[in-house]
């Protein structure tokens, strides 16, 4: 006599089948802090949203400009108050 194969149930064939994917999105996706996690105001979501503490403008980049981007060169909420505040004078 041969061996048995031993039959695997329809859900472990699908963790065996998705383990590859998942073991290199564990280990090369961005990490995000505890907080981000937990409270939605730690993530900027969409563009020309303020950070609540920093007062800086999310904004769109292009994907050509990214590696020189600056964040921190990009406009404050009261900068931009000031901008409006002399634009007709």
């Amino acid at each position: 006599g041969g061996k048995s194969q031993k039959t695997i149930s329809s859900s472990e064939r699908s963790k065996l089948e998705a383990w590859p994917v998942e073991t290199v999105f564990r280990s090369t996706y961005p990490r995000l802090d505890i907080n981000v996690s937990k409270m939605q105001n730690h993530l900027l979501k969409s563009p020309f949203c303020v950070h609540p503490k920093t007062g800086r403008v999310c904004v769109p980049i292009s994907v050509e400009s990214v590696d020189s981007f600056d964040p921190f060169n990009v406009p404050t909420l009261p900068e931009l108050m000031h901008e409006l505040d002399n634009f007709d004078k």
